[in-house]
């Protein structure tokens, strides 16, 4: 997780270096089989983390992507979001996981969980 990636005040070379250190950990791991892409479910999908979907794909990385907050989202937003994200999927043209999760009430952690035990093969 990389808190205020996609919306940080931070300079536009702190955070050319940040995705360049990314990218350069992309290509170095030969052991990363699933990446989590964590980002705020009360916020549209940002355009960095849409190319981390990408550059997932292309390294046969399996992007997860994990909408935080959604305890705070109501129906009709949860609803609009999870339009955004299939609309997302088809820009991309491949369909990737995608998981609302809450850590204040819990919504959603356990499917996440299931989900990555059962992608990496361990047993609980």
């Amino acid at each position: 997780d990389l808190p205020g990636f996609g919306y940080s005040k931070a300079s536009h070379k702190e955070h050319k270096d940040m995705m360049k250190l990314i990218d350069t950990f992309l290509n170095v791991s030969k052991n990363l089989k699933i990446l989590c892409i964590l980002c705020d479910s009360q916020r549209p999908f940002p355009n960095e983390e849409m190319q981390m979907v990408e550059v997932c794909f292309t390294k046969k990385i399996i992007p997860v992507v994990v909408r935080t907050k959604a305890d705070k989202l109501n129906q009709k937003d949860l609803v609009q979001s999870r339009r955004d994200m299939e609309s997302a999927m088809n820009d991309i043209g491949s369909p990737f996981p995608v998981y609302y999760v809450s850590s204040t009430t819990g919504k959603g952690m356990l499917d996440l969980k299931t989900f990555l035990l059962e992608k990496l093969n361990i047993q609980m």
